[in-house]
């Protein structure tokens, strides 16, 4: 993920900052402090807000000549004696943990908005002036693409048409018998991929038991169908399947 910060102004020029991977982003930019123009924090101090405000926690670039009056009310809101411009043109004493903190930091504001997606992301992002508004409205359409997409790959299939092997078919590949047969009958198979089914009814012995007043199949059954789902998989590439076990395979 590439970020790219240029607001216009001299003070804080242009700024690039780039996370290769998220194994990076505790030490390299998670610590990175939000940040304001000085013309942005004087709007604010009009309305009466910044109530928690500390410049160790935000970093403030001053993009204007700092009068007498707006200095008093930082000394107020800030509940310092006295407030300062360093070399660099930030605001007070602040040290800046990077030369490119700020871009840093836009990149964590990308990281935050693109995680209301709700879904990882495996793509490289190139982020030029990012912000919270437009960063939300991508994320927005990720996830609409996202939603589109899964919706898509839902398979279809004829449940009523003929199946590819029936359960008596199926008994001839597989050992298993009822009621621990698992699977019914095969709707599509190809070399890579196997589809199977299996009719779930009240009458279910395991019903009984497990969680009586509501038919809940248990997990380690539904994984017991995979299973032998891909046991036919495989099976059914030999000439003699009766002779080979499936023991071992894994799903």
């Amino acid at each position: 993920m590439i970020g790219l910060l240029d607001f216009g102004t001299k003070i804080l020029g242009t700024q690039n900052a780039t996370l290769n991977g998220l194994e990076d982003f505790k030490e390299q930019i998670a610590d990175a402090r939000t940040f304001s123009f000085l013309h942005e924090l004087e709007e604010l101090l009009e309305i009466g807000l910044i109530k928690g405000g500390d410049l160790s926690n935000a970093i403030v670039y001053v993009d204007k000549k700092l009068d007498e009056a707006t200095q008093q009310k930082l000394q107020k809101a800030f509940n310092k004696p006295d407030i300062s411009i360093r070399p660099n043109g930030i605001l007070d004493n602040l040290e800046l943990k990077y030369p490119n903190e700020a871009a840093r930091h836009k990149l964590l504001d990308v990281i935050g908005d693109l995680a209301l997606t709700g879904v990882r992301i495996k793509a490289k992002i190139i982020a030029n002036k990012p912000g919270h508004k437009i960063n939300t409205q991508f994320a927005k359409k990720l996830h609409k693409q996202y939603v589109m997409h899964k919706k898509n790959n839902v398979p279809e299939f004829d449940l009523e048409a003929e199946p590819v092997y029936n359960v008596n078919e199926i008994m001839e590949l597989l050992p298993h018998r009822p009621p621990f047969l698992l699977v019914d009958k095969i709707i599509h198979m190809t070399d890579q991929l196997i589809i199977g089914m299996k009719n779930v009814t009240m009458n279910e012995h395991f019903f009984v038991g497990h969680f009586p007043e509501e038919p809940i199949m248990p997990g380690v059954l539904q994984l017991e169908a995979m299973a032998q789902t891909g046991g036919v998989l495989v099976l059914s590439g030999f000439d003699n399947p009766k002779d080979y076990s499936t023991y071992f395979m894994k799903i």
